[in-house]
């Protein structure tokens, strides 16, 4: 089985490569949304806008050896 890493708001995720190709897909469709408030006093407005899924920046291959070899070795720890 193949697994993907896809860098989703400068964060990697790993997940089979089926997956990521669909949810890569999906989010290219996917429209921005965003609540800004003012400076100053008021409401705040809301705003949606076409953005052809900006945040997902890349999609790599691994093969299934290189994600259960990673999957072992867990979450590394904190660089001092």
């Amino acid at each position: 089985m193949l697994y993907a890493v896809i860098k989703f708001n400068w964060k990697d995720y790993v997940l089979p490569a089926e997956d990521a190709v669909k949810l890569y897909s999906i989010l290219e469709k996917a429209e921005r949304y965003e609540k800004r408030y003012p400076k100053e006093k008021g409401d705040p407005t809301t705003h949606v806008w076409t953005d052809g899924g900006e945040g997902l920046s890349s999609l790599d291959l691994i093969p299934e050896q290189v994600y259960l070899a990673s999957k072992l070795a867990g979450e590394p720890a904190p660089r001092s």
